[in-house]
């Protein structure tokens, strides 16, 4: 196959920067879908018979949820505690949501505010580790699940500098397990944000396959680059900016592949398109490539077919004293035959008989005269 190759054609190379800095937004959240409950996330504590843990009873809003309640039925009261261990240092807005139910649980209101203990159903939180605030009493609730959702940032007693001490608190109080008593919760989630000096500055302004680009990132007070690099010869790893910090992901080039026929003179070609990856960046090449030679010429994209069979001549039929020629097309070949002698007496005639040529051969010897010159008869 023949190939013509062709300049490669770069992609043009676009810089737009972008960069993030200030605000980083996150989330805790907790399903239970574990079936047990993280003592990397929380810590449970209580008094006398108390009971807080996992169960698939009571219908849970998926298959999990947390269940609070006495373990006996002797009427000693008990209080359940459920307290977050995330580290929640430099949050600056904060919001909590939640859902929760009880099971014909009495009413026992928390104080707005008190130091290490109290007794009541609630939700509260700590900025010290030692002093509690009220955010909402867990008080007459149905068998239902009902979502509770508080900005705690909002909290007149909220923390000037929220460090590792802050905490939030789920507790229970009562005497009766469940069946006369308990509360459950479920689907637990505090979205926080938290103000920073980490930046991630993209010089390609995102996920740009085709433009080289390099990350600048400053985090925890270090700074360092990351470089789109070729992991192979068709793929690129591009480093991008997702809010302050870097994130990368492999991007393939593309498929090679052939584009649509066209003619350059009497061929037909196409053109052979071959995706790589270059210097951290997707590029491609375009070669011209022969696909068929055309003996009929080529139009649109494709070989013309052959002409039909017809037939012509020069001399418009049999004349024997006029020099022709028959000249035309048979099963795709072009033919032209012109009329000659033989020798001295005798010509060779070709003439059309339709779209088809015939020859024959004439004696010029007429009356015992006449002769073959020039490929005709004469006198």
């Amino acid at each position: 196959m023949a190939i013509k190759t062709l300049a490669i054609m770069s992609m043009a190379l676009v810089v737009l920067s972008i960069s993030f800095t200030g605000v980083q937004a996150y989330e805790f959240s907790e399903d239970w879908e574990t079936g047990s409950i993280s003592s990397l996330k929380w810590a449970t504590s209580g008094t006398n018979q108390y009971r807080t843990y996992v169960t698939t009873g009571y219908s849970p809003r998926d298959t999990y949820h947390i269940r609070m309640d006495d373990s006996r039925g002797d009427g000693t009261y008990s209080r359940n505690e459920l307290t977050t261990k995330e580290d929640f240092s430099g949050a600056t807005t904060m919001q909590l949501s939640f859902y929760w139910k009880e099971q014909y649980d009495e009413s026992h209101y928390c104080p707005s505010t008190w130091n290490f203990s109290a007794n009541g159903d609630c939700v509260a939180f700590t900025c010290d580790g030692f002093v509690w605030h009220k955010i909402i009493d867990l008080t007459g609730g149905t068998s239902s699940y009902k979502n509770e959702v508080y900005n705690i940032s909002t909290h007149p007693n909220f923390c000037e500098e929220v460090d590792s001490s802050f905490a939030i608190k789920f507790q229970h109080y009562d005497n009766y397990p469940l069946g006369s008593d308990g509360i459950f919760l479920d689907d637990i989630s505090v979205t926080y944000e938290i103000e920073n000096d980490d930046s991630c500055e993209d010089s390609d302004g995102g996920i740009v396959a085709d433009v080289f680009g390099y990350l600048t990132i400053s985090l925890n007070g270090s700074q360092y680059n990351q470089s789109d690099y070729c992991d192979d010869g068709s793929t690129v790893m591009e480093y991008y900016c997702d809010g302050n910090y870097e994130e990368s992901q492999l991007t393939s080039c593309g498929t090679d592949s052939y584009g649509d026929a066209y003619c350059i003179g009497d061929d037909v070609y196409k053109d052979y398109t071959d995706n790589y990856c270059s210097y951290g960046a997707c590029d491609y090449s375009v070669t011209p490539t022969l696909q068929e030679s055309c003996e009929y010429g080529c139009y649109g994209g494709s070989c013309n077919e052959p002409p039909a069979d017809y037939c012509n001549e020069t001399d418009g039929g049999m004349f024997p004293y006029t020099f022709g020629t028959a000249f035309g097309f048979f099963s795709g070949y072009s033919y032209s035959e012109p009329d000659f002698c033989v020798n001295n007496v005798t010509l060779t005639e070709f003439y059309c008989s339709g779209d088809y040529h015939y020859e024959t051969n004439i004696s010029c010897v007429v009356n015992g005269t006449g002769y073959c010159y020039d490929g005709k008869c004469q006198f």
